[in-house]
């Protein structure tokens, strides 16, 4: 079987990777993803590699969330952040064993941010590094930085900004997920 030889990415010229992807007047980045089949088949189309990403990030953030939840009880206390006036309430006592779920909202000016919705309904937004495990001076981080899920919800913030669904980079990008979705359940 004779393969298709596909120009090299470097070269800026009709056809190439590059003109997938960097458009070189006004207007700066573009995706034609019409343009991948000469290189990579009929089959390859965005919505190939979105679909499967979506699912992969569905299923870490289940994993996340499930992590979270089964460490509920170290919640004591939260900065709590109110999205609609985009004001912090420090030392919001919180009751762990009141968490009934948890959402990864978008972060929180840059920050890893997590929604805890309550018994009552209520939710509470607070940046990671504002959930303690104590309430006043005496509260520590409930959730350090080394821990996986904390890891895993960087890489799972990574690829939900990178706003492509895996398109940018398909193979790295499944190949992060599933490595983390599998770290998560060790």
């Amino acid at each position: 079987m004779r393969q298709k030889r596909c120009v090299k990415p470097k070269r800026i010229r009709s056809g190439s990777i590059l003109s997938c992807h960097k458009q070189l007047s006004k207007g700066g980045h573009v995706f034609k993803p019409v343009g991948c089949t000469a290189c990579h088949g009929q089959k390859m189309k965005e919505s190939f590699v979105q679909t499967g990403t979506v699912e992969l990030l569905k299923q870490l953030a289940a994993a996340i969330e499930t992590k979270i939840l089964l460490a509920k009880e170290k919640i004591a206390c939260v900065t709590s952040w109110d999205p609609k006036t985009d004001k912090d309430t420090p030392n919001t006592a919180i009751d762990g064993k009141q968490i009934k779920s948890v959402e990864i909202p978008p972060g929180n000016h840059g920050q890893i941010s997590l929604k805890f919705v309550l018994q009552d309904g209520k939710a509470v937004y607070s940046q990671m590094g504002n959930i303690k495990n104590a309430y006043g001076d005496q509260g520590k981080p409930a959730f350090a930085t080394s821990d996986p899920f904390v890891r895993a919800l960087w890489n799972y913030l990574l690829f939900v900004y990178d706003s492509s669904k895996g398109v940018h980079n398909p193979r790295f990008t499944r190949n992060v997920l599933i490595a983390t979705i599998n770290g998560m359940s060790k």
